[in-house]
């Protein structure tokens, strides 16, 4: 073999090895997706029968959660997206290994599942992010390929796009959260890598729009009126709930005299007891990642309700700032579904799924302050592809709003603080950090 065809070789083999990972992940990640479904479905089940079952086994479930990340895997805590774009901006091996080891990915995939079996408000989409990084980063560890960043990133979107069976947005929050107008290296590879695993995802759970095709049209031009108000309400609905999980375990710590700090399995208990009790008064609206309750107002299914969002926001925030592990990109969604249910009655002459659908989009571009995103995402989870200009109008205004009131993106603030805590060469108890 002549000399000089053997880097070229040697590099195709490597990217060979990486498209495979990708079709791996793919298959990892709808397979977690079916299994986080039926942890819910279990949970359902058991509460159903057994109305005050949750009582005992959230908060159980809660505390032994969090003092396995504790003890073992802290990176494991919370959502998986700023670890993921954190591990984006390390240059130590050790580091990446501690956001995105592989054993740090099995804990996610496994604690989840436990997670959802105690009926927590949080979902799986932002671990499928970690999970699909750290997973990408396993097959670039196996080759020789030097710039890791680029398949840590391009194995978090995909990630995200295998999760919710929507490639589109897989590439949207590749561009808007991920990289954020860094320069575009190696894009075709990233693109061939999100598209692979989401046809291997699809290969597993079959093609399916997330929330089903929704019926109504959206004009527009008679829909102006909604577009600002539900814009307005959702972008401070998403900065509050922002503030609160950013800052609300600091200040409850206080108010209990450092409870939380101190002994933080045990708070970790108290919320799965809050949690708990929340979704028993509301007959099970706010338990897990909520998919039912959007599916359901979209398709007319369940009656709006005014208190729905206030349930629904509390639980997830509880949920998060326990610390276990557990993503909000699905709670967000259902938020966004009930705060569009609630608002239905200030617009008699429009359908529920409509205000619902802006919602979705608008309170989800107000968690994220990514509105493009957004608007892709609520476009490809309902199949309703008309409806680009009314939900990218409603994602601008509600994440205006949000950045007027909470001016960084909540993952940026997160991955930032991820970081200093490495560069400091510290390990700290309180893992409150990487909770969102």
């Amino acid at each position: 073999m002549p000399k000089r065809l053997k880097p070229v070789l040697t590099l195709g083999r490597d990217y060979a090895i990486l498209l495979a990972g990708a079709v791996i992940m793919g298959v990892v990640v709808a397979g977690f997706a079916i299994a986080t479904d039926k942890a819910q479905e279990i949970f359902a089940a058991l509460s159903h029968h057994i109305k005050l079952l949750p009582l005992v086994i959230s908060p159980a479930i809660f505390a032994v959660s969090l003092w396995v990340v504790l003890r073992y895997f802290p990176a494991a805590s919370g959502s998986g997206v700023p670890q993921s774009i954190a591990a984006q901006h390390v240059t130590s091996q050790a580091d990446r290994q501690h956001l995105l080891g592989f054993p740090v990915a099995v804990a996610k995939f496994l604690l989840v599942l436990l997670a959802l079996l105690g009926g927590a408000s949080l979902g799986r989409e932002g671990p499928s992010v970690q999970i699909g990084a750290a997973i990408m980063l396993l097959f670039a560890d196996i080759t020789r390929v030097p710039d890791k960043r680029t398949f840590i990133t391009a194995g978090a979107a995909a990630g995200l796009a295998a999760a919710f069976n929507t490639p589109i947005t897989g590439i949207a929050f590749l561009l808007e959260d991920m990289l954020k107008g860094k320069p575009f290296k190696d894009r075709l590879t990233m693109l061939a890598i999100i598209l692979l695993s989401g046809v291997a995802a699809i290969a597993v759970t079959g093609s399916y729009d997330y929330y089903g095709h929704i019926q109504p049209e959206m004009d527009l031009n008679k829909l102006w009126l909604p577009v600002i108000v539900v814009g307005v309400i959702c972008g401070l609905s998403g900065s509050v709930f922002n503030i609160f999980i950013t800052r609300g375990r600091k200040h409850i710590c206080r108010m209990f005299g450092g409870f939380g700090g101190k002994r933080p399995v045990a708070f970790a208990a108290l919320c799965g007891f809050a949690v708990a009790m929340l979704g028993i008064s509301s007959g099970g609206v706010t338990f897990g990642s909520g998919y039912e309750i959007g599916h359901d107002l979209l398709h007319g299914v369940t009656a709006p309700a005014w208190w729905h969002p206030f349930a629904k926001i509390a639980a997830t925030a509880i949920s998060v700032i326990s610390g276990i592990p557990g993503g909000t990109i699905s709670p967000s969604l259902s938020i966004g579904a009930t705060i569009g249910g609630a608002l239905t009655p200030l617009f008699p002459g429009t359908p529920v799924a409509v205000i619902v659908l802006l919602a979705i989009a608008g309170y989800f571009a107000a968690f994220t302050q990514s509105p493009i995103t957004a608007a892709v995402i609520v476009l490809e989870i309902s199949g309703k592809a008309t409806a680009v200009i009314p939900l990218l109008a409603v994602a601008i205004i509600a994440a205006a709003v949000s950045r007027a009131l909470f001016p960084q993106s909540i993952f940026d603030l997160l991955a930032d603080t991820i970081v200093a805590d490495l560069h400091k060469h510290k390990k700290k108890d309180d893992i409150s950090h990487y909770d969102a």
